[in-house]
């Protein structure tokens, strides 16, 4: 009926609808299309206003580049000095262009084309005529004939750029008179037709709007019936499903007497009738089962004891029970004993009478007796791990032709279903036959005894009664003797205490002496962790000491290598030859101290257990191709064959960290060349079957080898000294006199190396027969756990800080002096000029620097301290930074947090440079890139072009991946509103899918997705090299832990930003990785543009706000209402629902989880069980921060969830989202 209705009154109502929008459109049509006309006339006429200016303008530009070539003819004929032939040059190029222009613009002109081709002779010939004069300047008479003619082609020009002007005065007064009649007419069709449209619409809207009123009733009746039809339609399909899959359990509850009612009951009855069958066929199966395997346990010859022992025990694990007894009767039937006990104390010598106790009380009635909530005072469940009270207890007579032959106890922690006792029924039944069967062929035996040992006691009665007599006598005669023995005992008593007391007495002195020993003991281990934390003090120091030193090397090493380099390569200098082969030797020489310092400090890791292992997939062909570039030329120099022979049966990749596997190849080929005069040198690499070779290393056993083998023909080593070329700064030949020179660290470190990626090196040779180096390590390196580094780990990367004023010391001052010693371009420095700022106290590195940047189009400033560094930053705001890490008053470190902490600089590009490796930490602080010294005029280059990518970017696209679609939209739409694009998606899949198909510039990681997923994401990241330098922020609200934080730390680019923090602080933290200008600190014009869009979108809505704190009201009241909210509050959830009771219109609830009277999790479900805010938008604010908090707002019917302290961007975008 409703149904009828609500067609009945759509069809009216859409009569009405099609007669108002109908007659409204028509007019609508009509007004529009008179205005489009005119609006199209307009803008026609307007253009071609334009063109008529436009052609005009060119054409006066052709006269004037006439007159200008004019001008300079004369002026060269009058004063003979060509300065004067300045206005002609470029006059007939400008005329030219102009001429074309002008045809270009009128070519829906015909009249004016014609002309133009008509005068672009004249204009042509009237410049052919001063270029002949200019050829014949030396000719009076020429110029007195040539000026006339050039004269009248002037004329002609002018007289035809006259004739086109009018015609486009003309053209223009014909659009101007057809404007006016499309003008006049449309205003009155416009307004005709809106005030016809108006009375139409407002009779129409009148009608409707009573239709709609008690259609909006009907659909609501409608809808509250469809949404119950189709809760009711999913309960039984779901029902159905259930069913089918064998839960025959499932039932429906519906009451209601309709189709689907009927078709619910048929669907529970067969549910029904299908869960009895199968639960009846399961329990006939299930007994039969027990009866079967307990009649094999009662088959045999066995005595009533062994009997009891079997069906108790194979009752018990059947029936799953904990513990029991199995009671045998006597045969006079007069008390029952003990035969078998499980989980319990077998009692053999008790006796249970009838009637005596509950078993008693079995025996005697012979019925069954089952207990069920047994106080735990009764019953007791022990064993070594726990202690408790069985559920239900059982006593079962076990009876066969009304005669009692034992009793069987058992006690179950779970209680017992009823089939259990049917089983039980039919055990007893089957063990009393088989203990009758046991003792009846008991008695028989015994019988059988008996009758045997009755003659034989005839027999020997008479002799025992003869020595009966004897024995009398014989027991006096010990009685005797047996007070004699008492007597002695005595005194051995005695003087065994005697010697009890002798023995306490040593034991207490071994007691002080034991105690004497562990105070010395203490104190040795007192001096052992002195020794230690002694031996920690020196190795930082040594670590300390290595690291300075490798500082204080490498930075006059680097001025040295670059200068040199310089003269080497400078031949335009002319130093002559010997002096450019000094400049390489020195360069060479100083590549050899600083493959020594990189040894030394390679050594110096490794025995800190500091060295770092980067696993890769590594293709063979690019181990191949580069060892083959770096010594195939080493071996032709020296006359040597290299052969490298890799196996055919090699896989593709290798997993193992390339750098370090190069790292110890090298030094193999280069001592095997550098030990050859003659010969070959050989690398071989092969798969090996670990169980042809013996290894050291017992883990190499266990998986795939592969070996790398190095052999030469040199001079090979005596087995003695084989030993010796492992040691660190040791070599087979130390002496003053030696041949071959080198410090000894080679093999060390490839010894140390191989052990790091999990194999080991070996070693074979002879004197005069050459050496054999052989490599072995497992194809596929498992990934360590990442190893505490001490720089790293006392310089985490945190959450980005808020924006604070950077404050540099007071020595610094706004413009801060460069070194005397090395100039810069500050001066000279405008706004258009590219500016680099280097941050180095080294200047001899500063002179080598400043010209190769120089070079590159830039200007420099120089600043040989951090806190001018700093200072100038901020001041000149260069396009981007070349940092060193050492530098007096502040170091690189502090200068970098200066300039990530500053909204002013953060968005600068900083390249770091330093002798030390430090290249995690400086991408973790925000770095672009790190390199060490010292540096390659390559390097500088790409370290340039590197800082000025980075600095031009224009538009950033970060990629967020969170599995909340709601907060994921948001923090989109915040990204979006401070001028970064976003890419969203909601797996790690997806994220990997969208980051190789798009040129993303950082990652917003949602660690909660799924923590082993986000990781596997981390380490497709990190193994791709193209993301190398992939900004990735991990973004969580779980609990980091060390453990985590470290796994999270080892990807080099990786941030850690807490979801408990302000979308602000993540705006922070991306804007110090992707180098820009956080919106959010300073002023914009998109700002006010902003506030009002979200005003736009939140002005006129409701919102309800519960908070027990008036402050908290208070504040975020004020918030609101800044957007044009109408906000209704409430302190508890008792007075939220008060509200509730008049039915307030609602667009969103805030609402406080920790509220007295009724808390937020209460509230909220109270709210949604009210059908008109079952789909209103509940937002819970919590000052709780635990991970299990939003699934506990969710799971009460909140739609989202937020920290305190609010941050209010947060809340908007939310409120944005789910109003939206």
């Amino acid at each position: 009926m409703m149904t009828f209705l609500a067609i009945k009154m759509k069809n009216k109502t859409i009569r009405y609808l099609l007669f108002g929008f109908g007659v409204s459109l028509l007019l609508l049509l009509i007004s529009s299309t008179a205005s489009y006309m005119s609006i199209n006339r307009l803008v026609n006429s307007s253009e071609q206003v334009n063109n008529s200016n436009l052609i005009s303008l060119e054409l006066e530009n052709i006269i004037s580049s006439m007159k200008d070539a004019e001008t300079g003819y004369r002026g060269i004929l009058l004063m003979k000095d060509s300065l004067y032939l300045g206005p002609y040059a470029g006059a007939y190029e400008r005329a030219q262009a102009s001429f074309n222009r002008a045809k270009e613009l009128s070519a829906n002109n015909p009249v004016q084309q014609k002309n133009l081709e008509a005068f672009l002779p004249i204009m042509n010939q009237r410049f052919k005529v001063i270029d002949d004069g200019l050829m014949n300047l030396s000719d009076p008479a020429f110029a007195l004939k040539n000026i006339p003619t050039g004269k009248s082609l002037m004329n002609q020009s002018r007289a035809m750029v006259d004739k086109m002007q009018a015609e486009e005065q003309r053209f223009l007064l014909d659009e101007s008179e057809r404007l006016e009649k499309y003008t006049s007419v449309t205003p009155i069709l416009v307004v005709g037709a809106a005030l016809l449209s108006f009375v139409i619409t407002f009779f129409a809207f009148g009608r409707i709007t009573s239709d709609l009123r008690k259609r909006e009733e009907l659909q609501q009746q409608i809808e509250e019936a469809s949404e119950e039809m189709k809760q009711r339609v999913a309960i039984i399909s779901d029902i159905a499903q259930k069913i089918s899959r064998g839960e025959y359990s499932t039932r429906i509850d519906i009451t209601k007497n309709d189709r689907l009612g009927g078709l619910a009951d048929a669907l529970n009855q067969m549910a029904a009738e299908l869960e009895q069958s199968f639960n009846q066929l399961e329990k006939q199966a299930w007994l039969q089962q027990g009866v079967v395997e307990l009649n094999d346990h009662l088959k045999g010859e066995k005595n009533p004891s062994e009997l009891a022992e079997d069906a108790l025990s194979h009752t018990l694990h059947y029936l799953n029970a904990t513990l029991g007894k199995f009671y045998l009767m006597d045969e006079a039937n007069t008390f029952m004993t003990t035969a078998a006990a499980y989980a319990t104390e077998l009692e053999t010598q008790s006796r249970i009478l009838p009637g005596e106790g509950l078993v008693g009380q079995v025996a005697q009635d012979k019925e069954p007796l089952v207990l069920r909530n047994v106080p735990s005072e009764l019953f007791r469940v022990n064993s070594g791990l726990l202690q408790g009270t069985p559920a239900t207890v059982i006593i079962y007579p076990l009876v066969f032709n009304d005669q009692l032959l034992g009793v069987l106890e058992m006690g179950t922690i779970q209680p017992l279903p009823e089939m259990a006792l049917e089983f039980l029924q039919i055990a007893s039944t089957n063990t009393a036959v088989a203990l009758h069967t046991a003792n009846n062929r008991l008695r028989v035996h015994e019988l059988l005894q008996e009758t045997q040992t009755q003659s034989e006691e005839l027999m020997v009665q008479q002799d025992e009664l003869q020595r009966t007599n004897a024995d009398l006598e014989e027991q006096q005669q010990k009685l005797q003797a047996s007070e004699e023995e008492l007597r002695v005992q005595q005194e051995e008593l005695l003087q065994s205490n005697q010697e009890l007391e002798e023995k306490a007495q040593l034991l207490e002195e071994q007691n002080q002496y034991i105690a004497q020993k562990s105070r010395e003991l203490i104190q040795l281990n007192k001096e052992v962790e002195q020794k230690n934390r002694e031996l920690e003090l020196s190795g930082k120091y040594k670590s300390e000491f290595l690291a300075n030193m490798s500082h204080e090397l490498r930075t006059p090493l680097n001025s040295i290598l670059l200068l040199a380099k310089l003269l080497a390569d400078s031949k335009d200098l002319d130093l002559g030859d010997d002096r450019y082969e000094y400049a390489r030797v020195i360069h060479n020489s100083g590549q050899g101290l600083l493959e020594l310092i990189n040894e030394i400090l390679d050594l110096s890791k490794i025995e800190a257990g500091q060295m770092e292992i980067t696993i890769d997939q590594v293709p063979f062909t690019a181990i191949a191709n580069d060892l083959q570039a770096m010594f195939t030329p080493l071996a032709k120099n020296k006359g040597l064959d290299l052969v490298f022979d890799f196996a055919p049966s090699l896989p593709a990749h290798l997993s193992t960290d390339k750098q370090r596997l190069e790292q110890v190849l090298k030094n193999l080929l280069s001592n095997a060349i550098k030990f050859t005069d003659k010969g070959q040198v050989t690398l071989q690499v092969a798969p090996v079957n670990p169980s042809e070779v013996t290894f050291k290393n017992d883990a190499l056993n266990q998986t795939s080898v592969v070996a790398f083998k190095v052999k030469d023909t040199g001079i090979g080593i005596p087995k003695e000294k084989q030993a010796l070329v492992f040691e660190a700064f040791k070599q087979v030949d130390g002496s003053s006199r030696r041949s071959y020179g080198g410090t000894g660290l080679g093999l060390s470190i490839s010894r140390e190396i191989s052990k790091l990626l999990g194999g080991e090196i070996q070693l074979e040779s002879e004197p005069g027969q050459g050496s054999e180096f052989t490599i072995y390590i497992p194809l596929s390196l498992s990934p360590v756990a990442p190893q505490d580094y001490p720089e790293e780990n006392a310089n985490k990367v945190t959450p980005a800080p808020e924006p604070v004023a950077t404050t540099v010391p007071e020595k610094a001052s706004p413009a801060v002096a460069a070194p005397s010693a090395v100039p810069d371009d500050r001066a000279s420095i405008t706004s258009e000029d590219k500016v680099i700022l280097i941050i180095e106290d080294d200047e001899l590195f500063i002179k080598a620097l400043v010209p190769f940047i120089t070079r590159k189009g830039y200007k420099t400033l120089i600043a040989t301290r951090g806190d001018e560094g700093v200072e100038l930053a901020r001041q000149y705001q260069p396009q981007g930074i070349l940092l060193d890490i050492h530098l007096p008053v502040m170091d690189g470190w502090n200068v970098m947090e200066h300039l990530k902490q500053d909204a002013a600089t953060r968005h600068i590009p900083v390249h770091t440079m330093s002798s030390e490796e430090a290249r995690r930490k400086s991408l973790q602080l925000g770095a672009v890139e790190f390199i060490n010294k010292p540096l390659a005029e390559k390097e500088l280059g790409i370290m340039l072009e590197r800082l000025e990518s980075a600095g031009n970017k224009n538009s950033r696209l970060l990629l967020i991946v969170e599995n909340d679609e709601k907060h994921a939209q948001a923090l989109s739409t915040y990204f979006r509103e401070n001028g970064i694009d976003t890419v969203v998606t909601h797996t790690g899949s997806e994220g990997l899918e969208k980051l190789k198909s798009n040129e993303v510039d950082g990652v917003i990681l949602d660690i909660s997705i799924n923590e082993q997923v986000a990781y596997n994401v981390l380490e497709q990241i990190k193994k791709d090299t193209s993301f190398e330098k992939l900004p990735v922020i991990v973004y969580t609200g779980n609990t980091i832990t060390k453990e985590d934080e470290n796994r999270i730390n080892k990807y080099a680019t990786t941030s850690i930003v807490r979801k408990g923090n302000t979308y602000e602080k993540l705006l922070n933290e991306v804007s110090i990785f992707l180098h820009i200008v956080n919106q959010t600190q300073q002023p914009s014009s998109e700002a006010p543009k902003k506030n009002k869009l979200i005003e736009r979108e939140l002005t006129g809505k409701t919102i309800l706000l519960a908070d027990d704190d008036n402050r908290n009201l208070y504040s975020l009241t004020k918030v609101l209402q800044q957007h044009q909210v109408n906000v209704i509050t409430a302190v508890n959830g008792k007075q939220v629902m008060d509200l509730l009771e008049s039915d307030p219109h609602l667009d969103a609830v805030l609402i406080d989880i920790m509220m007295p009277e009724m808390d937020g999790y209460e509230t909220t479900a109270a709210i949604r069980k009210k059908p008109k805010y079952k789909n209103t938008p509940i937002i819970a604010v919590t000052a709780k921060t635990m991970p299990n908090d939003r699934h506990q707002c969710i799971a009460a019917g909140a739609s989202d969830y937020i920290a305190k302290p609010v941050d209010i961007d947060q809340l908007l975008s939310l409120l944005r989202v789910w109003l939206y």
